[in-house]
């Protein structure tokens, strides 16, 4: 069983009216078959789904002419897998009934599972061949039922045999790996006995990238859209695939460009974008006649129809849809739950020719989640909770409906809320806030206890340095605006009695010192208006004589260092221009 992560991306071209009809009794067809994929025999974990299928398949169409299963039969190839999936299909189908059997990339996953064990391609496809009912001698192979053209085709690598390069692409150990001898017998045999007045069936396990649902995410990796290309030339042709295991409830389980191509879902296990859905089993029950392929969506868990989509022949595009899901005018939301820092609310389902696929949740204009919908249940409660929010804070929601097509509504339902009130701090992703007695936020000054905190504009407690109406400021990781003297790193500061950092000379404890542009308080020589002064380790101006590096100075009571004569104490004395002493 593959582990899917799903994102749809679905490429908008085709669309059918998505109306369950009723069963109705069967009229005669030229030809009638079952097709069925991913049916996953485990060795380990028996499942009686398969049986389940054909024993439903066994009530509603007796005297089916041929089954179909189009690859992952076996959940990884191994012999017992492989011995269980035919004792099964010999018990319980029509004995009457031809069978066609596709190779899927599970049946090379035995190396995978078991990266010790010795097996090699070859022996992978001999055992298929071997155990496929009809005497085949490659993988892919053809076969005539009833005057109808099969083709069955198949990937020749398994995962083991791949490139570096192939390796190193996720999902390349799922792909399809067509040889060019393969595409060549396939250009052959599409011609023989062609008609556009009857369809040829091609069976291939993986689908093409970005066709039928789910293809976006699993299919069988072609990067030259050459199978595309091939099959173009024969509008009759209709690809049949497996792999995604996407519910057919889905109206893009069906898809057309330039001819059809069919998902099967799976027998063992089902998903869709929103997760998987392990209680279903589906397939399909195809009508052959003159004019049209009549495809019959079957749910084998409950033995319930689907839905019945029709084909025509000679080839005819049907699948088209151009109109956008909508609310009704009486369609309401609701909220569920307020707190201070969530919230649920829950809508009324949206409308469409087809299906609501899913509904995205946008604020501001920006994604804020997708709610894939459970489309093929009659009841649906839809409903978001969100987390994170901010206390006392309106809030307001836009919810769109996506259709199965990507076509968006033009009127969304609209959500709006203000979450409950707080006072005093509040903490909220690592940032700290103010909540007065009215339950506002904090911005800008607040005194408490006689200390200073700065809140932003947009509300969070400030640390560290800030630049606050032209002034520097700096408050400690508690949000306390600082004072006086600070050290940070190496380098001092000094933040006035009003917290603005302080520039230029300051007078504090009956003692002078600088403060460079930076604030960062100076030592040693500086120069300020042509004048020099001296600053000592601690910072404080020196004044009158000043020993340094075995030379003398003389700075005066203001601090300025003197150069020329200078008469001092009743003495005369020279210092040069630097400021030295004249010996």
């Amino acid at each position: 069983m593959k582990k899917i992560s799903i994102l749809l991306s679905a490429v908008v071209i085709t669309g059918l009216l998505f109306t369950p009809k009723p069963a109705a009794a069967f009229s005669q067809p030229n030809l009638q078959l079952s097709v069925m994929s991913d049916v996953h025999i485990n060795k380990d974990r028996p499942s009686n789904k398969f049986e389940n299928a054909l024993n439903d398949l066994n009530r509603i169409a007796p005297t089916y002419d041929a089954i179909a299963v189009v690859g992952d039969f076996t959940d990884a190839g191994y012999e017992k897998e492989y011995q269980t999936f035919t004792n099964i299909l010999k018990t319980y189908k029509n004995p009457l009934a031809e069978s066609i059997i596709s190779i899927g990339n599970h049946e090379y996953r035995e190396t995978v599972v078991d990266p010790a064990s010795p097996v090699t391609d070859d022996e992978l496809k001999a055992r298929f061949m071997q155990n496929n009912g009809d005497p085949i001698t490659k993988v892919y192979f053809d076969k005539w039922i009833k005057g109808y053209h099969f083709i069955s085709l198949g990937g020749e690598l398994s995962p083991k045999s791949l490139t570096p390069y192939e390796s190193s692409n996720p999902g390349a150990r799922d792909w399809a790996y067509i040889s060019e001898a393969q595409y060549q017998w396939l250009e052959q045999t599409l011609p023989i006995n062609a008609a556009s007045n009857k369809p040829i069936f091609v069976l291939l396990h993986q689908p093409i990238a970005n066709t039928v649902y789910g293809s976006d995410r699993w299919n069988a990796g072609f990067d030259n859209q050459r199978l595309l290309a091939i099959l173009k030339k024969y509008p009759q042709a209709i690809l049949i695939s497996g792999h995604t295991h996407y519910l057919l409830n889905h109206p893009k389980s069906i898809y057309q460009d330039g001819f059809t191509m069919v998902d099967t879902s799976s027998i063992e296990s089902t998903w869709y974008d929103g997760g998987w859905v392990p209680t279903l089993s589906q397939g399909y029950v195809i009508n052959v006649y003159d004019d049209r392929v009549e495809f019959k969506a079957r749910e084998f868990s409950n033995g319930t129809w689907i839905r019945t989509e029709t084909i025509p022949i000679p080839f005819k595009e049907t699948t088209k849809d151009v109109s956008k899901p909508y609310f009704p005018a009486s369609a309401k939301t609701g909220i569920s739950t307020i707190g201070t820092t969530d919230a649920a609310f829950t809508w009324d389902r949206g409308k469409d020719d087809t299906v609501v696929d899913r509904y995205v949740i946008k604020k501001d204009g920006k994604l804020v989640k997708t709610i894939y919908s459970r489309y093929w249940e009659p009841e649906e409660t839809l409903s978001l909770s969100i987390n994170n929010l901010f206390p006392n804070t309106t809030y307001a929601y836009e919810v769109f409906a996506v259709d199965a097509y990507d076509h968006v509504s033009d009127n969304p339902l609209k959500i709006t809320f203000t979450t409950q009130s707080v006072t005093g701090w509040y903490q909220s992703n690592n940032n700290w806030y103010f909540f007065n007695k009215d339950g506002v936020k904090q911005t800008g000054w607040l005194q408490l206890n006689s200390k200073w905190y700065y809140f932003n504009p947009s509300g969070p407690m400030q640390t560290g340095w800030n630049y606050i109406n032209g002034k520097w400021y700096f408050f400690t990781e508690k949000g306390v605006m600082v004072t006086g003297w600070m050290k940070e790193g190496t380098s001092w500061y000094f933040l006035d009695s009003n917290g603005s950092m302080h520039t230029g000379w300051l007078f504090t404890g009956s003692k002078w010192y600088y403060l460079d542009s930076h604030g960062v308080m100076k030592t040693g020589w500086i120069s300020t208006q042509k004048n020099w002064y001296y600053l000592d380790e601690m910072g404080v101006m020196r004044t009158g004589w000043l020993p340094l590096a075995n030379q003398w100075y003389y700075l005066k009571p203001d601090g300025v260092m003197v150069t020329n004569w200078q008469f001092i104490n009743g003495k005369w004395y020279y210092f040069l221009l630097n400021g030295q002493l004249k010996a």
